[in-house]
Order: C-alpha cells, then structure tokens, then sequence
C-alpha cells in the first residue's frame, strides 16, 4: 500500500516538474494614436462600440506603470 503511495507521489513530482506558464503574447498601445471612440488598430480591432486611447494621467487615467498608452474599454459614448 505505501509502495503504491510513494510510487504514485513520484509519479505527480516527475510529471509535474517540467510544466510552467510563459508568456504567449504581449503587447502593449504605446504605437496606438491616443483617440477617444476609435476602434484601434495593428493587433486588435473593435468588433461592437468604441473604446478610447489615452495617455497616462489624461481625463484622470493612470496606465498601469504610470507612462504610456492605455486603453478605456467603454469608450466616451459608454457604448461598451
């Protein structure tokens, strides 16, 4: 019985050694031109409403890291 235990906690220490999270994808909107109800450009596109790009500390926003573009996912018309 604890042969069987031992073997099986192996078993899951073996296994799960090799798996971790990396990063996938990563982007960012400094390249987007600040704009309120637009609907983006480059790697993402708006399919319903508009969203807003801002500069950190416009219309009292704070991108995360306090520089650069951030996006407002409700947009100026609230039409989300």
């Amino acid at each position: 019985m604890i042969t069987k235990q031992l073997i099986s906690l192996a078993a899951a220490a073996f296994l799960s050694a090799g798996a971790h999270a990396g990063v996938i994808f990563q982007d960012n909107f400094d390249t987007q031109t600040a704009a309120l109800n637009t609907d983006l450009d480059s790697n993402w596109f708006v399919t319903d409403g508009t969203v807003d790009v801002v500069n950190t500390g416009t219309y009292g926003l704070t991108c995360k890291g306090g520089v650069g573009r951030c996006v407002d996912l409700d947009g100026s018309t609230g039409n989300a």
